[in-house]
């Protein structure tokens, strides 16, 4: 916990999407000493409207009210915004729920009952992770394969290739040491940011997700298996 607050050194804006008051109050006065201030939006429906007040560097979505669900508030958040950090909390901690919200563009999911220290936790990996990810070089070329960082585009053989933000991130960091082996544990905490306790499953399936969109179809196949140690990507 050395030098914790030094994470954060002007002011950042979380916007919560949820209708319980007592989960923001316990957000606003943990997260008030980290220069982090917290917007609630109970109803879904005004979310698209708040979204474009300000630049928020992370969003938490919870249990809006009336007829909006979290998916659904997601969902269009991630159709306007393809790379704001989004949070969803959900009811269920089954591992195909979660992974569904990683799907539809959720960058970190956690599931009830809440722990306010691991939420804060996420928050700060969720913001941490963004920064890094905004300071990186402008592209980057591997093979046929050519990343725009700063406009968060994938071209393979003059193509546009479609990913999520996970995606994106996921790729971003293997192409950035191409030809280096990466454990599964690595790839967690720096895409991630944080470790699954132990489950790395995960990765395998968004490694599957890129190899579908990156290299089906294609004879040379840049993401490769290093049995019993990780995944690269291939520079030969």
């Amino acid at each position: 916990m050395k030098n914790e607050r030094s994470r954060w050194t002007f002011l950042r804006q979380l916007l919560l999407i949820d209708q319980h008051s007592t989960l923001v109050r316990k957000l606003q006065t943990s997260l008030h000493f980290e220069n982090i201030e917290v917007v609630q939006v109970k109803d879904g429906r005004k979310v698209m409207t708040r979204i474009h007040e300000l630049s928020w560097d992370v969003v938490v979505i919870g249990e809006p009210e009336n007829s909006l669900s979290g998916i659904s508030v997601l969902m269009k958040l991630r159709s306007i915004d393809e790379d704001i950090p989004i949070i969803s909390l959900i009811r269920t901690d089954n591992a195909k729920d979660r992974i569904r919200m990683f799907h539809l563009g959720a960058n970190d999911v956690i599931s009830y009952p809440l722990h306010l220290e691991e939420l804060k936790v996420r928050i700060a990996n969720q913001i941490n992770l963004n920064n890094k990810h905004q300071t990186r070089g402008n592209c980057i070329d591997v093979g046929t394969l050519h990343i725009d960082t700063m406009n968060r585009q994938v071209i393979r053989e003059g193509v546009e290739v479609q990913l999520t933000p996970t995606e994106f991130n996921l790729l971003l960091f293997l192409s950035e040491e191409a030809g280096r082996v990466h454990s599964r544990e690595r790839i967690l905490n720096e895409v991630w940011g944080y470790d699954f306790h132990g489950n790395t499953n995960i990765v395998d399936v968004y490694i599957r997700y890129l190899r579908i969109k990156i290299d089906k179809g294609h004879k040379k196949k840049f993401i490769k298996t290093v049995r019993g140690v990780g995944y690269m990507i291939s520079t030969v």
